[in-house]
């Protein structure tokens, strides 16, 4: 059984294919499928998005709701992806991903109402 050849930074010089940081992404991309940068961008705007929601209610409001944080990060980075998809920079599966994390925080801060 052979093992596959990864593709370098080289081979893809080669193919003419680096210009930009773009499209180095995409060949990060393609020679791991599992790997999508873009998701990793996204899950880093979520984050962004939940902890200075989080901080900016302890500053103004004074108390602490974490999952309505999260929410709104979630909904925030929910919109970016659907223009993420767009473009066809990340795939349904991660559109769906941040719905998903967008209902779970929908209902834990129903739940957990002061």
């Amino acid at each position: 059984m052979a093992i596959a050849k990864y593709k370098t930074i080289a081979d893809f010089r080669l193919e003419g294919n680096v210009s930009d940081v773009n499209s180095l992404l995409y060949s990060v991309r393609d020679s791991i499928p599992f790997f999508n940068p873009f998701f990793i961008i996204l899950f880093g705007i979520f984050l962004v998005f939940t902890i200075s929601s989080y901080y900016a209610q302890i500053k103004i409001i004074g108390n602490q709701k974490f999952f309505n944080s999260m929410l709104a990060g979630g909904f925030s980075t929910f919109l970016i992806s659907m223009l993420f998809s767009l473009v066809e920079l990340v795939t349904p599966l991660h559109v769906f991903t941040f719905i998903a994390i967008s209902l779970i925080a929908f209902i834990l801060a129903s739940f957990y109402r002061d």
